[in-house]
């Protein structure tokens, strides 16, 4: 394959990936609601000794009245585990089309990727968690120390 072909064929398959650019991914309900045990092994994990998280009294002493948990774990409730993420032929959710047109291509694993999350309120026990996420841009096939 010449320089110029293959320059071709990197453009086409980076336009079809831009395709999904602004597309909403479907929501994922979590498995599990916000619970004591998944709050204490997050914060060992971490190392976050923030009280509220774990202990009932400074939580109920604290501007929350009750355990939360850390803002950052909203991320942790829906996730499906390692072999939780299942994709099946004629899926339509744009996560899944996207994940299969990369692996056409040899792309089996992301090394890294930016999000952005908003928190409009404190998590609390019991709550049911559902995310939606938006596929907000596709950059260009980029050199990490991976390769």
């Amino acid at each position: 394959m010449t320089d110029t072909t293959n320059d071709a064929a990197k453009a086409e398959f980076l336009a079809q990936l831009k395709a999904f650019e602004g597309q909403e991914i479907d929501a994922q309900v979590a498995p599990d609601p916000v619970n004591q045990a998944m709050i204490r092994h997050w914060v060992e994990a971490m190392g976050d000794r923030n009280p509220v998280y774990t202990d009932p009294e400074a939580a109920a002493a604290s501007a929350h009245g009750e355990i939360i948990a850390p803002a950052v774990m909203l991320q942790a409730w829906p996730m499906q585990g390692l072999h939780g993420n299942k994709r099946e032929a004629g899926d339509t959710n744009p996560q899944t089309q996207l994940l299969n047109l990369l692996e056409t291509e040899g792309f089996v694993g992301v090394v890294a990727t930016n999000s952005e999350q908003e928190y409009l309120r404190m998590l609390h026990l019991g709550d049911r968690i559902t995310t939606r996420s938006v596929i907000h841009e596709v950059s260009d096939e980029k050199r990490t120390g991976l390769g």
